[in-house]
């Protein structure tokens, strides 16, 4: 299990420091009033820079590669599901698993089929994410390996997001909104320095990196199924 060490200490501009796997992670409030905060994270081999304007919700976000990242914090909504119905005479069905995030909406739902006539059991999964329609599967021995790897990418997610929740208390909100239109491709001082202008910052913020990293994870696995 790895340990996240947080230290704080004066300068000129709030300082704090994350070790994770090995890696130190330093950030700084470059800016903070009311209209603007800025973060900038740093670590031996990359630099970060999030600026957040308060007033329109709108965030920039230069990350260590010089990529430019623009959006605005909105609140998600769940869109209808294309989750499939099948139900054969003489079949009866349970559910046996049912997981959905809080910031992606990713789902993994897990129903049995019991059938009659004939007499067998079956596995039908309804996997989503990024809030999509997703698909419904049935569980087979060329597809059960990716299907577990997404039930746990999920999973992971969504234990995280309620340590978060926890750690973070009144920045959690604002995290989330930030998080769920973050570009998929970004690493993790670009994350740690977009969540801290918006207030979230520590092991929270570590907490939020390791469900994004597990979203990204569920995202690869769900293509291949």
């Amino acid at each position: 299990m790895n340990q996240h060490k947080i230290h704080t200490y004066s300068s000129e501009y709030v300082t704090q420091s994350i070790s994770y796997e090995n890696t130190q992670y330093d950030y700084q409030v470059l800016q903070d009033d009311e209209f603007i905060r800025k973060i900038r994270v740093t670590t031996a081999n990359e630099t970060s820079t999030a600026e957040y304007n308060k007033v329109t919700g709108e965030y920039t976000l230069f990350d260590s590669n010089g990529e430019i990242y623009q959006n605005q914090i909105s609140p998600s909504t769940v869109q209808s599901s294309n989750e499939l119905t099948i139900t054969p005479y003489g079949t009866t069905i349970t559910n046996v698993y049912n997981q959905v995030d809080n910031i992606w909406f990713s789902q993994c739902k897990v129903d049995r089929y019991d059938y009659t006539y004939p007499t067998s059991t079956k596995y039908v999964w309804f996997i989503s994410t990024n809030n999509s329609n997703g698909k419904s599967v049935m569980e087979s021995t060329s597809n059960n390996g990716d299907l577990s790897n997404f039930k746990a990418a999920v999973k992971t997610m969504k234990t995280k997001e309620v340590e978060a929740a926890a750690a973070l208390a009144g920045a959690y909100a604002a995290a989330v909104a930030a998080l769920a239109t973050a570009a998929p491709t970004l690493g993790m001082s670009a994350v740690i320095a977009l969540l801290g202008s918006v207030g979230a910052v520590g092991t929270g913020a570590v907490l939020l990196w390791q469900a994004y990293d597990a979203h990204n994870d569920a995202i690869f696995y769900y293509g291949r199924v």
